[in-house]
């Protein structure tokens, strides 16, 4: 079952709810739970912006397939580079195998070092104020390194 809020006219937010987690980073204690969130925006390009905890790969999965319908996941970009949500990153060229994963240099090389798949073909590597557009919408890059 998909759970999937509309944030504004094109963008969605398709991440998932774990209320049954009771430590995040397996040492500080919370008390309901985390959300993890991730944004589909539909344009003339779609962009899924960031993944989530691979505890919750199925339900994120039906969520993007939800909105996305008929259409196919242009582009992947990738804020959060933690090795347990570079998992859906498998899950998401199997579905979109045209997809194209969007990040600067230092994504790809923690991508590397988690992960022994072949993505040179799907890499789009951004820079210091870089934009990619996708319609209406442009997505402009700075980094915000330990920002989590």
């Amino acid at each position: 079952m998909h759970s999937v809020r509309k944030i504004s006219e094109d963008i969605y937010w398709v991440g998932g709810n774990n209320r049954n987690l009771n430590l995040i980073e397996n040492l500080f204690p919370i008390k309901r739970g985390i959300s993890y969130n991730s944004y589909l925006i539909l344009d003339d390009k779609t962009a899924l912006i960031d993944t989530i905890n691979f505890s919750m790969s199925t339900q994120f999965i039906e969520n993007i397939q939800h909105v996305l319908g008929e259409r196919t996941l242009d582009y992947l970009f990738l804020n959060h580079m933690e090795p347990d949500y570079l998992d859906n990153i498998i899950k998401l060229i199997q579905h979109y195998p045209e997809m194209k994963i969007v990040g600067n240099e230092k994504t790809f090389q923690m991508i590397s070092q988690f992960y022994d798949i072949d993505i040179e073909n799907k890499r789009c590597i951004v820079g210091e104020n870089d934009a990619v557009l996708l319609g209406k919408h442009v997505i402009e890059f700075c980094m915000a390194p330990m920002v989590h």
